[in-house]
């Protein structure tokens, strides 16, 4: 069970790396990844189709991987030194803008 789990990981990285590559990711491959998990659901859990429930899993997270390429090459691009200015803006908005808290008073 834990080497499908790592198998279906690593073709789901290769999917995001082919995406990087080759710009493959899309709506097309979400949809291939759905109809991949939606004929994965249909087949029995038999032992003569241990080999395409398999291969059909492999594929559904090739194209999840691929399908979500798009935002890893996102964060890949992003600029690190903004998301330092973020903390720091909040830092420091945390430190001098204290809340206004009521008392109530009788």
């Amino acid at each position: 069970m834990y080497l499908t789990l790592c198998s279906a990981l690593a073709f789901s990285a290769l999917g995001a790396y082919l995406h990087i590559l080759l710009n493959v990711g899309g709506t097309l491959t979400t949809l291939g990844c759905l109809a991949a998990i939606a004929y994965l659901i249909s087949l029995p859990a038999s032992q003569d189709q241990e080999r395409n429930r398999f291969a059909l899993l492999m594929a559904a997270a090739l194209l999840q991987g691929a399908s979500v390429g798009p935002l890893v090459d996102l964060v890949i691009d992003f600029d690190p030194r903004s998301i330092i200015a973020i903390i720091l803006y909040f830092k420091y908005y945390s430190l001098f803008i204290r809340p206004v808290h009521t008392t109530d008073t009788e």
